[in-house]
């Protein structure tokens, strides 16, 4: 969350835009010492906390009353366990989902329940084969258990509403199936049946309506949230972009503006640009490399941000009466501006970061030097305008305005912003072309470097551009359904539909469409530019695809069994399996006292619900379920002890207990602990309070011996779940994260070699190509992310021959991160009028060194891949893509176009960007180099004459 101190500053900063006053703005006021003082008192009495209290608390109180008493009897306590597992403190949108899932789940579970019951009634009756009505008891427990696990391993991650509703038809599975072999319970499980599913359906919509009604929260304020946050990250980012040595050194000090010069109507940020010295030299080294870790954190912040927006935006479609819902199709361009914004960062951080380090370590770099002498003060003066752009937005997301009369500010504000982002953008990229042409005749590669920063920088300044565009259209169309009313506007976007961009000179209506449809001045000369994608006339992504070919029944079959087979499916039939032999013994003669005596039907729930698909989970899962049960025990056996049959000392001691219990819950790192601890004491407690005699066994059970069964099924359901996911089947996240990584390294190398493609194929390259380059870069930098969590799991998967390699391992996924990065800078320079000249004069006379580099550098990527799949020694000597680079370079150098006045006169800038594309080869050779350097740390080198392998890397490193 953003500090008080800046939301204060985005104020200031916009005065166009109407003040807002949200929950973390601090006053200033001397009353607010107290608050202050007494925070720590108060840390844990959190919005999120108190209303999921609240909610809880309501449910214990139905629970505890006569009305509770008598229509749910002994299953009174499952209704406070719902408000646990649909908890209130999520969006509007969200609750929809989790109540429509769980009464999928309820109706599910009910119709089995009921359905097995009824079964094992028609066998009592007619006193049929005892054991025939019991196989089909453990079939249908089995096929359920199947199901519905698939289900979980599948979706629990993006939907986690699915899984929730996955334990409730669990719940009602296990608690019907498991007792129909008791002649003296089945008489009375059609009504429990009934109670439970009434009981579970009363608590979630508890939860559903302490969600709505006590300060309830949108998805879509949720997101507005998150995109203000996010805008606040990229402002920060720029920020800290600013005190990079690039664009701090006082060799390029700014120029004094003109009364032509551009202006925001926003100031920039007060707080003072930190500069140093005007030698080079007396920069500490310990500054620059703090400032580039910023960067880093700043581009993590942002990826943990993009990833809570991309779950916030599953939520809108359970929302239609809200804003957003109503006008999604206008928002989808707005999450795809704000989408392509972040993965700009990376590109800008890795190539300054690149620059940087080359003047620190070469001080004597004339050619960079005398680049950040013309060019400094046109970067810092872009830097700043985004800077103020973003700080425009993030004020205009956190504080939305909620009438119609926002369009004689919003509008014209967003329409001066647009045109300064685009003159900016005009006179920064003409000033770029002088300067690099300029320098272009010293014919210095290290030149070259900065190709890319500039692409990144000007190809994020029109997205931002795209981005205005979008809110303006959004903004627009607010303001004509609150015109035409709600209703109205409805029928009309449902008739009509969208209606198509208009073409250029006609009458636009978008910033964007204004701008394509100007004409240049009379006696203009139309320049060409350095590339497409940094041009402002076309700033749309085109979508050129086609349909693809449906499968055929065939290939549908295929692909199920393919998902079948996987490693869900592997997941699914061991947990079906594991519960059909633990509910074995409740159908033995011999075993089944114990078992309803035990009460095992909670290590049934205990076991599932630790499951899951990696070894890591599952144990970390386990652990934190035991550590939860054994609090919430001790708790409600004090309770019990203190209040014994006093429902009031009993809610009162449910109120001191859950509002740590939610706190830590809700608001730390162990939310399992916290979550499991007040189930614990709330089943416990309600087995105590409704009858010390249990109605189906008859015996006498005080609230200790209730505790010491609960503790006693939890540990067996844990105990044999990390069992069974580490012997049968194992899927082991260090083997996931490893296997996933290969997938990595060898995507990224088929991205490499498209990249390398663009340069020899004659077709044009369209703004659809980009948008496709886009896509697999964003889904590349998802699966790190992912990998990411697994590298987690892998650290709680304990191994006999030491700890796991994580440090490596986050070394490996750091270089695939910075090859991509490097990647995403190259694709920012494509051109869409071809490379015919780049062809003609630069591929085909080098065309075999051209090959050789290629194919070395993807034996490279297939290399590392292969080691980290096969888990063998790698050979003696890697693929020597640096000299094949070296020579390629040679080769370009020689050629008759590379004089220094040839150069400079080209008339294709595509030229330039060749010579960048394979200059910045050497980055990359470098990642793979050390890469290749961590994969023989972990798993050894052949060396000729000696089998390395002899000396214990195995027992070492393998898995």
């Amino acid at each position: 969350m953003m500090p008080a101190d800046d939301i204060e500053t985005l104020q200031e900063r916009a005065p166009l835009l109407p003040r807002s006053h949200k929950p973390w703005q601090c006053a200033r006021e001397p009353r607010h010492f107290f608050a202050r003082a007494l925070a720590p008192v108060t840390l844990v009495f959190t919005k999120n906390t108190i209303k999921t209290a609240l909610t809880f608390l309501a449910a214990i109180l139905v629970s505890l009353s006569s009305v509770g008493e008598q229509w749910l009897e002994g299953s009174a306590y499952l209704l406070a366990m719902a408000v646990l597992y649909f908890h209130p403190a999520r969006t509007v949108g969200a609750m929809v989902e989790a109540l429509l899932c769980s009464v999928v789940g309820l109706g599910v579970g009910y119709a089995i329940a009921k359905g097995c019951t009824a079964v094992a009634v028609i066998y009592q009756e007619d006193e049929k084969n005892e054991i025939e009505a019991h196989a089909i008891a453990m079939s249908v427990l089995f096929a359920v258990t199947f199901v519905v696990a698939f289900i979980r391993a599948k979706y629990n991650v993006s939907r986690p509403a699915i899984g929730t509703a996955c334990t409730l038809t669990h719940l009602l599975t296990f608690l019907s199936i498991t007792k129909i072999s008791s002649d003296e319970s089945l008489h009375e499980l059609p009504a429990k049946i009934n109670r439970t599913a009434l009981a579970l359906l009363c608590g979630t919509l508890i939860s559903f309506l302490g969600c709505c009604l006590i300060r309830p929260q949108t998805a879509s304020s949720v997101i507005r949230e998150q995109m203000s946050e996010g805008f606040y990250n990229l402002r920060k980012f720029f920020g800290t972009l600013s005190q990079t040595f690039s664009l701090i050194s006082e060799a390029a000090p700014i120029p004094a503006q003109d009364s032509n010069a551009l202006h925001l109507q926003i100031e920039d940020d007060p707080r003072p640009i930190r500069r140093q010295d005007s030698d080079i030299s007396l920069l500490p080294d310990a500054n620059l490399e703090a400032t580039h870790a910023a960067l880093g954190d700043l581009l993590e912040t942002n990826r943990a941000m993009l990833l809570r927006l991309a779950t916030s935006r599953s939520s809108i479609v359970f929302e239609p009466v809200t804003s957003l819902s109503t006008h999604r199709k206008t928002w989808a361009p707005i999450f795809t501006s704000f989408e392509r914004l972040s993965q700009h960062l990376a590109g800008l951080q890795t190539s300054i970061t690149k620059v940087d380090k080359i003047i620190m370590q070469d001080a004597d770099n004339a050619v960079l030097v005398e680049f950040i002498t013309n060019m400094g003060g046109s970067l810092r003066q872009l830097v700043v305008i985004c800077k103020q752009s973003l700080a425009l937005l993030e004020n205009m997301f956190a504080a939305p305005v909620q009438n119609a009369h926002d369009a004689e500010v919003l509008l014209p504000a967003l329409k001066n912003l647009f045109e300064q982002l685009g003159a900016a953008l005009d006179a920064f990229d003409e000033n770029q072309r002088t300067v690099l042409l300029k320098l272009l005749h010293n014919v210095h590669e290290d030149v070259f470097l900065m190709f890319f920063f500039v692409f990144e920088l000007m190809e994020f300044v029109k997205e931002l551009m795209r981005l205005v565009s979008a809110i303006e259209v959004l903004k627009r169309d607010v303001i004509e359904r609150r015109r035409l009313g709600r209703l109205r506007w409805f029928l009309r976007s449902i008739r009509f539909g969208h209606a198509p961009d208009p073409a250029p000179g006609t009458a636009a209506t978008t910033l964007l469409q204004q701008r394509r449809a100007r004409k240049p001045p009379p006696g203009s000369v139309r320049r060409e530019r350095l590339s497409r994608a940094i041009t402002v006339a076309n700033l749309d992504f085109g979508c050129d695809g086609h349909r693809p070919k449906r499968d055929g029944w065939g290939e549908l079959a295929w692909k199920a069994f393919i998902e079948i087979s996987g490693f869900e499916g592997r997941f699914a039939f061991k947990t079906a399996m594991t519960v059909a032999l633990l509910s074995l013994p409740a159908f033995l003669d011999v075993t089944e006292d114990i078992f309803q005596d035990f009460r095992m039907h909670w290590a049934l729930n205990t076991f599932v619900m630790v499951m899951t698909p990696s070894v890591g989970g599952t144990n970390v899962a386990g652990f934190w379920r035991l550590l939860g049960t054994f609090a919430g025990a001790a708790a409600a056996v004090l309770a019990g002890t203190l209040f014994p049959g006093n429902p009031i000392g009993l809610f009162c001691a449910a109120a001191v207990f859950c509002i740590p219990a939610a706190y830590m819950w809700l608001e730390t790192r162990y939310p399992l602990m916290g979550q499991v601890s007040l189930i614990s004491f709330t089943i416990i407690i309600f087995n105590d309070f409704s009858g010390a005699i249990d109605p189906e066994t008859g015996e006498w059970y005080s609230i200790l011996s209730v505790a010491l069964r609960r503790g006693a099924a939890v540990a067996s359901g844990c105990l044999v779940g990390m069992l069974v996911s580490r012997f049968v089947w194992p899927f082991t996240a260090r083997k996931a994260l490893r296997l996933g990584l290969a997938d990595a390294i060898l995507d990224i190398g088929v991205l490499y070699a498209r990249l390398a493609g663009l340069f020899v194929s004659e077709r044009e390259i369209g703004m659809a190509d980009q948008a496709e380059f886009m896509e697999d870069e964003m889904e590349l930098r998802l699966e790190l992310a992912r990998l990411g969590a697994l590298m987690k799991d892998a650290e709680h998967e304990p191994r006999l021959r030491g700890r796991f390699p994580v440090e490596k391992y986050a070394r490996i996924v750091r270089g695939c991160e910075q090859i991509l990065n490097q990647f995403v800078s190259m694709r920012a320079g494509m051109t869409s009028s071809g490379f015919d000249h780049v062809r003609s004069s630069f591929v085909h006379p080098v065309r075999a060194p051209r090959a050789h580099m290629i194919s070395e550098i993807l034996l490279y990527f297939h290399l590392i891949s292969g080691a980290l799949i096969l888990r063998r020694p790698l050979p003696p000597r890697f693929p020597d893509a640096r000299a094949a680079r070296a020579a390629l370079v040679a080769a370009i150098r020689a050629l008759p176009i590379m004089e220094p006045r040839a150069v400079g006169k080209a008339k294709d800038p595509a030229a330039y960007y060749y010579c960048a594309f394979v200059s910045s080869m050497d980055d990359i050779v470098s990642e793979l180099e050390a890469l290749g350097e961590v994969c023989v740390e972990l798993f050894g080198r052949v060396v000729i004459g000696q089998w390395e392998w002899e000396y214990g890397w195995r027992s070492a490193f393998r898995d």
